[in-house]
């Protein structure tokens, strides 16, 4: 009799083990998902392969002015990088302003050439993006904020992988 019970209970352990495991796995995956580990894995595991795997072009937007010096369109330029970390480098290279090729095509930037990535996380697909007071500007309403804003929103969402972007300075939101 006791062998039985100890076989029953091992049992319900083993059923309630299976049903727990089945109920939060969806929800273990979009952690692992957002969390951007498999990317980091991925990248990590790519750069221990052959260098020329690291080569990657990244998407950046920049406006380019149009016939009336008032309005800009916004354009995409793919831009190559060397690194593993993409969402990163693509705010580093944003942050450096148009390469060459965009210059080329008359890309400009609004953002502030001093202007440094403090962090970057990202939860829920919402990025949030921590950049130094030069993002504002010299003046506390420059016209051009919103112009910088929407630049560096449409490069972050411009790969689809994430819905928003919460823009922080100096760790405050903004």
């Amino acid at each position: 009799m006791p062998h039985r019970l100890f076989l029953w209970l091992w049992l319900s352990v083993i059923v309630i083990s299976v049903i727990l495991i089945a109920v939060s796995l969806p929800r273990m995956k979009q952690a692992f998902i957002e969390s951007g580990m498999g990317e980091l894995i991925s990248s990590y595991r790519d750069s221990q392969g052959s260098t020329d795997s690291l080569s990657r072009t990244i998407s950046l937007v920049f406006p380019v002015p149009t016939a009336d010096p008032a309005t800009y369109r916004y354009q995409v330029f793919e831009t190559p990088f060397q690194g593993t970390l993409s969402r990163h480098a693509r705010i580093e290279a944003l942050l450096r302003g148009p390469d060459g090729a965009a210059l080329r095509e008359g890309a400009i930037t609004f953002i502030p050439s001093d202007t440094r990535l403090i962090g970057l996380s990202v939860s829920n697909r919402i990025a949030f993006v921590d950049l130094t007071k030069e993002f504002l500007g010299k003046m506390s309403l420059d016209p051009e904020l919103d112009r910088r804003r929407t630049q560096l929103k449409r490069t972050i969402l411009s790969d689809g992988s994430l819905r928003n972007v919460v823009i922080l300075v100096d760790g405050k939101e903004w």
